[in-house]
This record gives structure tokens, sequence and C-alpha cells, in this order.
């Protein structure tokens, strides 16, 4: 009884620190006009590191030599950031590593593609924080996928299969419980 006693102090401790943190949530709407949305969330661990967890969707058609394909799939990644010279905590340039799986199915007439693949890389970007904590960030990056795209037993490893990951970014986005506003 003791032992659980101490759980719930240490649970409600806990919670109640981490409603203290800052927080940030951004949407990226060009995603939408390239029929891949995406949403993130970031936490601040303090003025110079901070961790964000982005999922995304990915939609619409895909051409290649084999034909056009209809694309559907979904990624999560998680960014690791470490922000250079900030003002606000967590803002302005900042370098990145990345790194999340990425489910592809890609359909056509005749068959069916499928896979994970797993990608990991760097990013450079520039987050702006406004008076309202309104947040506007850009970032470019690259990296390196691996796995591959499979149809009854035969891999994909051509062109279907971007072996080099390349990610640009712009988001906007809002910052919950500001310190330093």
């Amino acid at each position: 009884m003791k032992n659980l006693r101490n759980l719930l102090i240490l649970l409600t401790f806990f919670i109640s620190s981490q409603m203290l943190a800052q927080v940030e949530l951004k949407v990226g709407p060009l995603g939408l006009l390239f029929e891949s949305p995406d949403i993130s969330g970031e936490y601040l661990f303090n003025d110079d590191f901070s961790l964000e967890a982005t999922l995304g969707l990915d939609l619409g058609d895909f051409d290649s030599s084999f034909g056009r394909y209809d694309r559907r799939g979904f990624s999560t990644l998680l960014e690791l950031k470490y922000f250079f010279k900030t003002r606000e905590g967590a803002d302005r340039f900042y370098t990145s590593f990345y790194a999340g799986p990425e489910y592809i199915k890609l359909d056509d007439d005749f068959e069916t593609l499928n896979g994970t693949l797993f990608t990991a890389g760097m990013m450079l970007g520039y987050k702006w924080v406004g008076k309202r904590n309104v947040i506007f960030e850009a970032a470019l990056g690259g990296g390196r996928n691996y796995g591959s795209l499979q149809s009854e037993g035969r891999n994909f490893d051509s062109e279907l299969r971007r072996p080099v990951d390349f990610r640009w970014k712009l988001a906007i986005g809002y910052r919950f419980n500001n310190k330093t506003s």
C-alpha cells in the first residue's frame, strides 16, 4: 500500500511538472498542396534543446517508369533539435537529427506494392516566435532511407524506393505556456 501511495505521489508530481512545460503544436499548411499533410508537437527541454514528434500522411499519385501508382501511407518522425543563440528559448537557427519509420502502399491496375522504410538524417532550420506565441518554422535537410517495397515476394529497389531522403519543412504553430512572455 505504501508503494502504491508513493507511486501516486510521484505520478502526480510528474504530471503537474509537465503541465508547466513549454509545448508547441504545428501544422504544415503547404503539405496539403503536395498531398502530404502533417501535424507535429514539440516539447522544449530548455532554451537549447527540444524534441519534436510528427505524424504525416502520404496521399495522391506516384509516377515512375513502371507506371502510375496510387500512393497511400503514413510516417512518424522524431526530431531532436539544438538551437544556437536563442532569444525566446528554442528559437532562431537550429540543427537537428531526425529518424522514423514510413509505411507506403502503392497500387496500380495490376499489383500492389507495400513496405516499411526507415529514414534518418539531419536538418538545418530557423524558427520565429512572435509576441503572441505564434510560430513560423522553415527547414531543409537530407538523409538516408532503409528498407524496400515488395509485391508477391519481388523487391523493387530501383526508383520506387528513394535511397536518399530529402526533407523540407514550412510550419505554422502556437507555443503554449511560453515562460519568456
